[in-house]
Protein backbone atom coordinates (compact mmCIF):
# COMPACT_ATOMS: atom_id res chain seq x y z
CA UNK A 1 0.00 0.00 0.00
CA UNK A 2 1.06 3.73 -0.56
CA UNK A 3 2.53 5.18 2.15
CA UNK A 4 0.67 8.18 1.12
CA UNK A 5 -2.19 6.65 1.88
CA UNK A 6 -1.61 5.16 5.44
CA UNK A 7 -3.28 6.98 8.47
CA UNK A 8 -0.88 6.18 11.83
CA UNK A 9 -2.25 7.00 15.28
CA UNK A 10 -0.53 5.94 17.69
CA UNK A 11 -1.44 5.19 21.47
CA UNK A 12 1.25 5.36 23.64
CA UNK A 13 0.42 3.74 26.80
CA UNK A 14 3.66 3.02 27.89
CA UNK A 15 4.85 6.31 28.56
CA UNK A 16 8.28 5.43 29.35
CA UNK A 17 10.60 3.79 27.39
CA UNK A 18 7.91 1.22 25.58
CA UNK A 19 5.14 2.44 23.16
CA UNK A 20 2.45 0.08 23.19
CA UNK A 21 0.78 0.93 20.34
CA UNK A 22 -3.11 -0.10 19.08
CA UNK A 23 -2.94 0.92 16.06
CA UNK A 24 -0.18 2.38 13.45
CA UNK A 25 -1.08 4.48 10.54
CA UNK A 26 0.81 7.25 9.56
CA UNK A 27 -1.53 10.47 9.03
CA UNK A 28 -0.77 13.06 6.20
CA UNK A 29 -0.92 16.82 7.17
CA UNK A 30 -3.37 18.81 5.16
CA UNK A 31 -3.85 22.30 3.44
CA UNK A 32 -4.49 23.51 6.75
CA UNK A 33 -0.73 24.07 8.29
CA UNK A 34 0.32 27.26 9.14
CA UNK A 35 3.67 28.42 8.75
CA UNK A 36 3.66 30.84 11.72
CA UNK A 37 3.74 29.58 15.21
CA UNK A 38 -0.01 30.00 16.22
CA UNK A 39 -0.91 29.81 19.86
CA UNK A 40 -3.83 26.86 20.39
CA UNK A 41 -6.31 26.50 23.04
CA UNK A 42 -7.91 22.90 23.04
CA UNK A 43 -10.51 22.63 25.41
CA UNK A 44 -13.08 20.04 25.94
CA UNK A 45 -16.10 20.54 27.85
CA UNK A 46 -16.93 17.15 28.09
CA UNK A 47 -13.67 16.27 29.99
CA UNK A 48 -14.11 20.17 31.77
CA UNK A 49 -10.31 20.41 30.89
CA UNK A 50 -8.51 22.88 28.57
CA UNK A 51 -4.76 23.58 27.50
CA UNK A 52 -2.74 25.66 25.35
CA UNK A 53 -0.15 24.91 22.82
CA UNK A 54 1.71 26.49 19.59
CA UNK A 55 0.66 25.17 16.82
CA UNK A 56 2.18 25.65 13.08
CA UNK A 57 4.54 24.58 10.89
CA UNK A 58 7.40 26.36 12.78
CA UNK A 59 5.44 24.67 15.95
CA UNK A 60 3.78 21.76 17.41
CA UNK A 61 1.08 19.05 15.63
CA UNK A 62 -1.37 17.96 18.07
CA UNK A 63 -3.07 13.96 17.30
CA UNK A 64 -6.32 12.80 18.59
CA UNK A 65 -6.33 9.07 17.89
CA UNK A 66 -9.55 7.18 18.79
CA UNK A 67 -10.35 5.34 21.81
CA UNK A 68 -11.77 2.10 21.45
CA UNK A 69 -15.22 2.71 23.48
CA UNK A 70 -14.37 -0.76 25.42
CA UNK A 71 -11.58 -0.28 26.85
CA UNK A 72 -10.86 -1.69 30.05
CA UNK A 73 -8.72 0.78 31.10
CA UNK A 74 -11.22 3.58 31.81
CA UNK A 75 -9.15 5.70 28.70
CA UNK A 76 -11.35 8.45 27.57
CA UNK A 77 -9.20 10.70 25.41
CA UNK A 78 -5.82 10.97 24.18
CA UNK A 79 -3.83 13.76 22.38
CA UNK A 80 -0.05 13.59 21.45
CA UNK A 81 1.73 16.50 20.13
CA UNK A 82 5.02 16.47 18.19
CA UNK A 83 7.26 18.66 17.02
CA UNK A 84 5.66 19.65 13.33
CA UNK A 85 9.34 19.02 11.31
CA UNK A 86 10.21 16.07 13.31
CA UNK A 87 6.02 14.64 12.66
CA UNK A 88 6.82 15.20 8.66
CA UNK A 89 10.03 13.32 9.23
CA UNK A 90 8.56 10.49 10.79
CA UNK A 91 5.49 10.45 8.36
CA UNK A 92 8.14 10.00 5.54
CA UNK A 93 10.18 7.36 7.19
CA UNK A 94 10.11 3.55 7.63
CA UNK A 95 10.65 3.39 10.93
CA UNK A 96 7.86 3.02 14.05
CA UNK A 97 10.12 4.43 16.67
CA UNK A 98 8.03 8.10 17.43
CA UNK A 99 9.82 11.41 18.19
CA UNK A 100 9.59 12.92 21.38
CA UNK A 101 6.32 13.37 22.17
CA UNK A 102 3.60 15.23 24.79
CA UNK A 103 0.87 12.91 25.57
CA UNK A 104 -2.09 13.95 27.24
CA UNK A 105 -4.53 11.15 28.64
CA UNK A 106 -7.75 11.52 30.58
CA UNK A 107 -9.02 7.95 32.32
CA UNK A 108 -11.80 7.40 34.50
CA UNK A 109 -10.81 6.27 38.28
CA UNK A 110 -12.54 3.43 39.80
CA UNK A 111 -14.45 4.05 42.53
CA UNK A 112 -12.22 2.64 45.07
CA UNK A 113 -11.72 3.86 48.72
CA UNK A 114 -8.44 4.43 49.93
CA UNK A 115 -7.37 6.21 52.81
CA UNK A 116 -5.39 9.49 52.62
CA UNK A 117 -5.76 12.90 50.86
CA UNK A 118 -5.62 13.37 47.65
CA UNK A 119 -2.07 12.86 47.01
CA UNK A 120 -2.42 9.84 48.96
CA UNK A 121 -5.35 8.48 46.16
CA UNK A 122 -3.30 9.85 43.12
CA UNK A 123 -0.28 7.51 44.14
CA UNK A 124 -2.44 4.75 44.75
CA UNK A 125 -3.84 4.92 41.31
CA UNK A 126 -0.69 5.40 39.57
CA UNK A 127 0.79 2.21 41.16
CA UNK A 128 -2.76 0.69 39.76
CA UNK A 129 -1.97 1.51 36.13
CA UNK A 130 1.54 2.01 35.18
CA UNK A 131 0.47 1.47 31.59
CA UNK A 132 -0.54 5.26 31.99
CA UNK A 133 1.98 6.70 34.78
CA UNK A 134 4.83 4.82 34.47
CA UNK A 135 4.79 4.94 38.03
CA UNK A 136 6.82 1.94 38.89
CA UNK A 137 9.66 2.97 37.14
CA UNK A 138 10.07 6.94 38.51
CA UNK A 139 13.84 7.95 39.26
CA UNK A 140 13.02 10.35 41.67
CA UNK A 141 11.15 11.63 44.77
CA UNK A 142 7.00 12.59 44.14
CA UNK A 143 6.51 15.97 44.47
CA UNK A 144 3.45 17.85 44.63
CA UNK A 145 2.11 20.06 42.71
CA UNK A 146 -0.68 22.80 42.44
CA UNK A 147 -2.55 22.87 39.06
CA UNK A 148 -4.88 25.30 38.40
CA UNK A 149 -6.28 25.24 42.27
CA UNK A 150 -5.97 21.30 41.89
CA UNK A 151 -3.60 19.19 44.35
CA UNK A 152 -1.31 17.62 41.45
CA UNK A 153 1.91 14.97 41.54
CA UNK A 154 4.86 15.38 39.55
CA UNK A 155 8.25 12.91 39.03
CA UNK A 156 10.42 11.60 36.30
CA UNK A 157 11.02 8.71 34.40
CA UNK A 158 13.92 7.70 31.81
CA UNK A 159 13.70 4.75 28.90
CA UNK A 160 13.62 5.54 25.25
CA UNK A 161 13.46 9.21 26.23
CA UNK A 162 13.52 11.26 29.62
CA UNK A 163 10.62 11.81 30.78
CA UNK A 164 8.18 14.08 33.15
CA UNK A 165 5.07 13.27 34.44
CA UNK A 166 2.05 15.14 36.10
CA UNK A 167 -0.81 13.70 37.15
CA UNK A 168 -3.83 15.34 38.91
CA UNK A 169 -7.54 14.08 39.57
CA UNK A 170 -10.67 16.16 38.73
CA UNK A 171 -14.59 15.02 38.83
CA UNK A 172 -13.60 11.14 38.90
CA UNK A 173 -10.80 11.19 36.19
CA UNK A 174 -7.12 11.37 35.98
CA UNK A 175 -4.84 13.46 34.05
CA UNK A 176 -2.10 12.76 33.04
CA UNK A 177 0.50 14.66 31.46
CA UNK A 178 3.86 13.06 29.96
CA UNK A 179 6.47 14.94 28.36
CA UNK A 180 9.02 13.09 26.27
CA UNK A 181 12.49 15.00 25.76
CA UNK A 182 16.52 14.13 25.37
CA UNK A 183 17.78 16.91 27.20
CA UNK A 184 16.44 19.54 29.53
CA UNK A 185 17.29 21.92 26.78
CA UNK A 186 14.89 20.90 24.39
CA UNK A 187 12.12 22.86 23.03
CA UNK A 188 9.71 20.05 23.77
CA UNK A 189 10.38 20.23 27.20
CA UNK A 190 9.87 23.99 27.09
CA UNK A 191 6.55 23.80 25.74
CA UNK A 192 5.37 20.91 27.32
CA UNK A 193 6.27 22.90 30.48
CA UNK A 194 4.13 25.69 29.06
CA UNK A 195 1.20 23.30 28.36
CA UNK A 196 1.16 21.79 31.86
CA UNK A 197 1.12 25.60 32.96
CA UNK A 198 -1.59 26.58 31.16
CA UNK A 199 -3.72 23.44 32.02
CA UNK A 200 -7.36 25.25 32.98
CA UNK A 201 -10.05 22.89 35.09
CA UNK A 202 -13.62 23.80 34.68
Amino acid sequence: MNKKYVVAVIIIVGIVGYALYTQLIKPTLDDRMVSAVVPMTIQNEDLAFAFTYPSGEAGYTLIEPPVPTTTASGLQKVYLLMDTQEYIAFQQSESAETPPTVSVFVVKMPDVEVEGDRETRLIAWAEQYPQFSSYAVKNDDTEHYDLDGVDAIRYSTDGLYRQQVYLASYRGNAYVFVGQYNDDADGIRDMYLHLVNSVTFE
